[in-house]
This record gives C-alpha cells, structure tokens and sequence, in this order.
C-alpha cells in the first residue's frame, strides 16, 4: 500500500498489509494507518546508533520461508537495550527477531488467541503453561521504546512503556509476554533462540571488521 505522510506529504509505503504503524522516511513522523490515509502520532527521535549488522531491508529465511526485516524496535530498560526487528515473511505471516547481548532470538505471534494470564498471576521459578506448552518465568523488565524505525504490527507511540516477561521452556523454546502500558491487550510471543549464520541473511549493513 503506498500513501502520503499526515505531516509531511511525501510518499510513505508499507510493505507489510499487516502494518499499522510506519516511520516516515522523509521527515520522522511516527504514522498510524486508518483505511488508505494516515495520521501523525508524533516526531520519533534518531535511533540510537549501534553496531548491528542488520537493518530494514535486509532478507533472509527461516524453515525454508523467505522474509524481509521491515521494521525495527529498539527497547530500553534499566541495564541497557537491545533490537526487536520485525520480519514479514513471503508466506503472509510476521515474526520477530530478537537480537540482544550476542543471542538471536526468532519468534511468531500465538496463534488462535490462547488465553494470557495476568501479569499479577506469573512468578520466577514457576511454571506456567501457554499454548499448551509448559514455560518458566526467568525475568520480569519495566521498558521503553527508545527508537522506531519502518513499520510495526501494532499502534506505537514514541517512549510507549511496557513490562515484558521472558519465559525459558524446553530444546531452546522460549516464551514472551509484553504487557503494554495502557489499554492495549497483553500480547503473546512463542519462538526459539537460532544462530545468525542459519538463516542466509543478505544486504547487511557494512560493519568495519565484519565478513558476511
């Protein structure tokens, strides 16, 4: 779909039919789309620069399915940030790709809505089943949002907050459950961790010291 910016006027597309929200590449302008026109949300700040090898517009695949990274989040919290790269597969389906302190991280939204327990309900060390799929509580983080670039699957606002739960399962599953703060819904996460090299990935970012 391709439409003009609220603030601006100039081109913005989105790739993602998924997508609600989308970055402004011409003046910064955080857009939400309503039918085929958007509107402003706000400024989003520069991305705080890092030295990931990825970045929007980069393709690769996973489990035979090709994907392109349309979007990027970047998520504070009290020890420091990582990236949440949002992918749009060729199958019609999205995901998130994790990348944080050396560990990449692939997950897909649940399917069929499984039910989410309250935050109030979740503890360390104890299991709780989601999906039908026993998972542990191994940390609890207070975020912000500290940068947005491309598009996202949801509304999103610059500095939006939210508590995020990691959860540990079994053969590398993992588990996560963003609990936005405000009205938005709790949203469920189901995935495992993956090595960088497994999933073909090209037009990377050119990094001094780096071979791809």
């Amino acid at each position: 779909m391709t439409t003009t910016c609220a603030n601006c006027g100039g081109p913005v597309r989105f790739k993602d039919r998924f997508s609600v929200n989308c970055v402004c590449t011409h003046c910064g302008s955080m857009l939400v789309r309503v039918d085929d026109y958007t509107r402003a949300l706000g400024t989003v700040a520069d991305m705080p620069d890092d030295n990931s090898p990825l970045q929007t517009g980069a393709t690769g695949k996973y489990d035979g399915k090709a994907f392109e990274v349309v979007g990027r989040l970047k998520v504070q919290y009290h020890s420091g940030m990582w990236n949440e790269w949002y992918l749009y597969f060729a199958n019609d389906t999205i995901g998130w790709l994790a990348e944080a302190q050396g560990f990449w991280m692939l997950s897909f939204p649940a399917k069929d809505n499984p039910p989410i327990p309250p935050l109030s309900e979740l503890k360390l060390g104890k299991w709780q089943k989601l999906a039908g799929i026993e998972y542990i509580p191994i940390d609890f983080k207070k975020i912000t949002y500290a940068g947005i670039e491309g598009e996202l699957p949801f509304r999103l606002a610059p500095e939006d907050q939210a508590t995020v739960v990691d959860l540990a399962g079994q053969h590398q599953r993992f588990a996560t459950l963003d609990y936005p703060k405000g009205e938005e819904a709790p949203r469920l996460y189901l995935g495992r961790y993956v090595h960088f090299d497994s999933l073909n990935l090209h037009n990377l970012r050119s990094l001094h010291g780096w071979k791809f």
